[in-house]
């Protein structure tokens, strides 16, 4: 949906000069609500809501560690940092594969964001969707 905004406002230029006036072309196309689904849900949401597992992986292990496995802040902290590095590797790389393919594929970008998902899925397997997830862990 970010890179969608990103066409339509790099196009859009040259019919709206200032940013007020792409602004209103883009909700005067579909309403308010049209609007903001298009640049932000369902993709801009989960980005900003991918943190909160992430830090509660993280806050969690550290504290098991602590407590019940009796392991040393330092090494509890180091710990729970790549377990939680791993649990953003399962939320975001998933998320990315969707947008790459979504630059690569024209006609993927013409398909709404859960229909693009599902096509990537059915094309490349589930497997595919987590392609590359260790790196980005290493990361």
């Amino acid at each position: 949906e970010v890179l969608r905004w990103g066409k339509q406002m790099t196009t859009g230029r040259a019919k709206s000069p200032s940013y007020m006036s792409l602004h209103h072309s883009f909700v005067s196309e579909t309403g308010f609500f049209g609007a903001f689904y298009r640049g932000f849900l369902p993709w801009g949401l989960l980005q900003c809501l991918k943190g909160m597992p992430v830090l509660f992986v993280q806050n969690e292990t550290m504290y098991q560690l602590q407590a019940r496995a009796g392991w040393s802040s330092s090494t509890a902290e180091k710990t729970s940092g790549f377990v939680g590095g791993a649990a953003q590797a399962v939320f975001v790389c998933p998320l990315q594969k969707i947008k790459v393919s979504v630059v690569a594929c024209p006609t993927t970008n013409l398909l709404p964001p859960l229909m693009a998902f599902e096509q990537d899925i059915k094309k490349n397997g589930l497997g595919g969707v987590y392609d590359g997830n260790f790196a980005f862990m290493m990361r």
